[in-house]
């Protein structure tokens, strides 16, 4: 990932699975990676991730298999390891100015390579901004976050960030149409900030997986409306392609 990116897509569409995946990927690969949630806290992130360990094959992120004392046992084997990936999380704050500052410390002092914010939209500022002023603030600020400064010595970092749709891009999908660029909920600042955009949307949905095509809306530079299949399997919060599952 280079620049700033945004990943959009309906209710179940695994965008936080795919975000942690990519930050999971990161990392394992030795790169140092800041995670925002705005929709989950630590715990909950590593269990995500942890789901699609072999160590918790079959089961199920339920607060009943989290109590049961043998599945536990897995499941904290897996998160175990998780922990000694370099990954940073950030959690507890919502204020977008706050966490531009934390970013910019754990980059300067960790050396941060990629950050994933989780959702663009549930970012606040100052409580008197409209929806509209508030989202475009926060793009801005994610943006900003990918260019090095000077004054303090931060590098720069790619950042992805996931973002809701609005009302018209529901309405499109559930007509069987697809969710532009201008669909992303409450700011087409967004669309204009970002370097690229991937759209998910759901073409098949079952009980245990679901279909999920991958779309490129925009990138900049380069060719977009390339469009990927990919299988998200609910159980263990993971993503196949057809050639990776055989």
């Amino acid at each position: 990932i280079l620049g700033y990116w945004v990943g959009a897509g309906e209710s179940g569409a695994g965008k936080s699975a795919l975000m942690m995946k990519i930050a999971k990927c990161n990392a394992e690969q030795g790169r140092r990676v800041t995670v925002a949630s705005l929709e989950m806290d630590k715990v909950m992130l590593y269990l995500r991730m942890a789901m699609e360990d072999p160590l918790c094959a079959g089961l199920e992120l339920t607060e009943q298999n989290i109590k049961n004392v043998n599945k536990m046992s897995n499941i904290r084997k897996a998160t175990d390891k998780l922990r000694k990936l370099p990954i940073s999380v950030i959690e507890g704050v919502r204020n977008i100015f706050s966490i531009d500052r934390l970013a910019r410390h754990i980059a300067i002092e960790r050396g941060s390579e990629l950050l994933c914010f989780d959702y663009i939209q549930l970012g606040e500022t100052a409580p008197i901004d409209k929806d509209v002023v508030r989202v475009s603030t926060v793009s801005r600020i994610l943006q900003s976050l990918t260019a090095p400064r000077l004054v303090d010595g931060y590098k720069g970092q790619p950042v992805l960030a996931l973002s809701q749709y609005n009302g018209e891009g529901g309405k499109a999908r559930s007509k069987g149409g697809q969710a532009g660029n201008m669909d992303l909920a409450w700011s087409s600042q967004i669309a204009k900030d970002a370097d690229g955009i991937l759209h998910l949307n759901i073409d098949s949905d079952g009980e245990k997986e679901s279909i999920i095509n991958v779309r490129c809306g925009k990138q900049r530079n380069y060719k977009s409306g390339w469009e990927v299949p990919i299988t998200f399997d609910k159980l263990r919060q993971t993503f196949y392609t057809q050639a990776s599952r055989q």
